[in-house]
């Protein structure tokens, strides 16, 4: 809430989206998914944002780390790993 009320909804909009961007192409995401109080507070979402509670997130990133796991032990067969 220090961020909205410091730079106001419309600068701090363009901050949420910017960071979206950074995270995006540095972890080369498909989708961002942002979850907390203040994503009610937004009035458009970046594109290849979706808004979830905070729990998706915590299970998504699981899920990521635990087909980490799997490919490192062959025992996984994703469709990108066929090939």
């Amino acid at each position: 809430m220090r961020g909205f009320v410091r730079l106001g909804r419309k600068k701090w909009t363009r901050h949420v989206h910017e960071v979206v961007d950074v995270l995006k192409g540095g972890l080369q995401a498909d989708y961002v998914v942002l979850g907390g109080g203040q994503t009610k507070k937004l009035k458009t979402l970046p594109p290849g944002v979706r808004i979830s509670d905070n729990i998706c997130a915590i299970r998504g990133g699981r899920r990521l780390w635990d087909a980490a796991e799997h490919r490192r032990r062959g025992s996984l067969v994703t469709g990108s790993d066929r090939f």
